[in-house]
């Protein structure tokens, strides 16, 4: 299924499902889908149009999401920027998509001073608050402009774009299509499959892999998206979040998973509703490991790895398995990528090669490549 017809069937399947929840409201689907529908009606009437690039610029927010979702209804494409990257980088980033739309929280003032240099970079600034522009999505959404219908692309249209740096310098943008992000919902056996047992997730960030990943799989299941109050993230407010919502399931990177089993009193916190936690970005100590264990008692402590532009996870492994067999060499690991089908999803063909292209000999190093479901990914140039 197009992104922009995920929200219309979620809606319809479980109109009453909370959708987002942030220290200001709660949105149901349905009234989600109605604050969508006015954000895309208001994009046309900037003429906005199908392949256009729509940038959004903050930390996470519900005003920010909607923007995207309403971008993917009018088949425009969007894109999410770092708001902590240093004002060149960003002037670098607009400069290289040229979004015909700049979606930007007001309330940052390095973000306000950048859009004020960056005004030619786009042919339209609609700021997240009234006031702060000659349009807003707040004023959008009070104004209800008139929305015709959801525009219906092809599979192999670029539905999203994120970009990256890695290691080789200046970010790239990497485009993904529709079909290849239809294979983000391969863990969910249907859409609003959450119905029952509505997901929650923390959105850490939208500019990220696993930020979209989250934004759009969150809405495949019915699922609730949680906006912390303050970002960056926090270990105290991750738990807080766990607390108070009851979370089953957590992603995280390892840095934040260490700070969140240092924190004081952490083993008197009531996190016994956690059941899943995923964890990548970087190698994790077994001490970290070991701690992790004790505190979530009834959770899988499970590796992925992933690029993105592989978008689906490449491998992974259940470090339970691995502290309850003594192999603790392979904590260092990012496991097989035929564990990825535990999780519902095709696997990966992965080959470690040198310069030439010519596969390594087993404990050489290389390059790692990979080929599966989400290959339709490339580079913007």
């Amino acid at each position: 299924m197009i992104l922009s017809q995920l929200l219309p069937e979620i809606a319809r399947v479980c109109p009453m499902n909370a959708a987002m929840k942030s220290k200001e409201q709660t949105l149901t689907y349905e009234e989600l889908l109605r604050q969508v529908n006015s954000v895309a009606g208001g994009f046309e009437q900037l003429s906005i149009m199908p392949g256009d690039r729509v940038a959004l610029i903050g930390n996470p927010s519900p005003h920010l999401v909607i923007a995207e979702y309403a971008a993917a209804a009018i088949g425009a494409v969007p894109f999410a920027i770092f708001p902590s990257l240093a004002i060149p980088e960003i002037a670098h980033i607009l400069e290289d998509a040229a979004p015909a739309a700049i979606i930007f929280d007001s309330t940052d003032d390095k973000i306000a001073e950048l859009i004020t240099s960056a005004a030619s970079a786009a042919q339209h600034l609609v700021s997240c608050q009234s006031g702060s522009a000659a349009h807003s999505i707040e004023d959008f959404i009070s104004n209800k402009p008139h929305f015709v219908r959801i525009y219906e692309a092809d599979p192999d249209d670029i539905a999203l774009i994120i970009y990256t740096g890695g290691t080789t310098g200046r970010s790239k943008g990497v485009m993904h299509t529709h079909r290849g992000l239809r294979n983000w919902s391969s863990m969910n056996t249907r859409l609003g499959s959450g119905y029952n047992r509505a997901k929650k997730s923390i959105v850490a960030n939208l500019a990220h892999l696993t930020g979209q990943f989250v934004v759009w799989t969150s809405l495949i299941e019915g699922g609730c998206l949680i906006f912390p109050d303050s970002y960056p993230l926090t270990a105290e407010e991750t738990v807080t979040i766990i607390e108070r919502e009851q979370l089953r399931n957590l992603g995280t990177v390892g840095l934040l998973l260490r700070d969140i089993v240092n924190l004081p009193g952490i083993k008197q916190r009531q996190l016994q509703s956690i059941e899943a936690i995923s964890c990548g970005g970087a190698p994790i100590s077994e001490t970290t490991l070991r701690k992790a264990r004790e505190i979530f008692p009834h959770a899988q402590l499970i590796e992925v790895y992933s690029q993105t532009e592989s978008g689906n996870f490449i491998s992974s492994f259940s470090i339970n398995e691995c502290m309850q067999e003594e192999r603790l060499n392979r904590l260092q690991s990012v496991g097989k990528p035929s564990h990825t089908a535990a999780w519902g999803q095709e696997i990966f063909e992965v080959r470690v090669v040198d310069n030439a292209g010519d596969d390594v000999k087993s404990g050489a190093a290389g390059e790692i490549i990979c080929r599966g479901p989400s290959d339709h990914a490339r580079l913007l140039e």
